[in-house]
C-alpha cells in the first residue's frame, strides 16, 4: 500500500489522508511512511477512522478532498 502510494505521489505536493476502520496503530504507520514522501508535509498528514459500513462500502471519491 505504501508503495502504490508512493508512486502516485510523484508529481505536485500532495496532502496524506488515512482512514482507518480498526487497527489505528497500522493506519498511523502506513501515514506515516507515505507521508515521508518528498512532496508530502508530515505535519498536515490527516488520520481519522470510519464506520464498519462506510468501510465495507466505500469507493474512490467517498471521503472528499
Amino acid at each position: 500500500m505504501v508503495e502504490l502510494a508512493s508512486e502516485k505521489l510523484r508529481g505536485p505536493p500532495a496532502q496524506v489522508a488515512v482512514t482507518y476502520f480498526s487497527d489505528q496503530a497500522a493506519a498511523k504507520e502506513v501515514g506515516n511512511l507515505v507521508a515521508r514522501q518528498p512532496n508530502c508535509d508530515p505535519t498536515q498528514a490527516l488520520m481519522n477512522g470510519t464506520s464498519a459500513v462506510v468501510a465495507a462500502h466505500a469507493s474512490p471519491g467517498a471521503f472528499p478532498r
